[in-house]
């Protein structure tokens, strides 16, 4: 695979600031406002992912089966409650 940046549109506007890997090779990002994204392995286009959080997300790790993520409230397990809906994109 060739290393490099590639760019995708995003169904929001808002800036994201954090991202992580998961095991199947999906991409999950957070930012503004709790805005979650995630690109499932070799999609074209993110989708949004609901979670129980409106602040702003910094930081964003997998630990055993669970997203969580840094933000002003400190670590908050985003996998609670959460749902994929896509927003289109490219």
């Amino acid at each position: 695979a060739v290393l490099g940046w590639q760019k995708y549109d995003t169904p929001v506007r808002e800036s994201l600031f954090g991202a992580t890997k998961l095991s199947d090779g999906a991409v999950v990002m957070v930012g503004v406002n709790g805005t979650t994204l995630k690109l499932p392995a070799g999609a074209q286009s993110l989708t949004t992912v609901q979670v129980p959080v409106a602040e702003t997300l910094a930081k964003l790790v997998d630990y055993k089966g669970h997203l969580l993520a840094v933000g002003r409230r400190g670590v908050q397990d985003l996998s609670a409650n959460s749902t994929t809906q896509n927003k289109g994109g490219k």
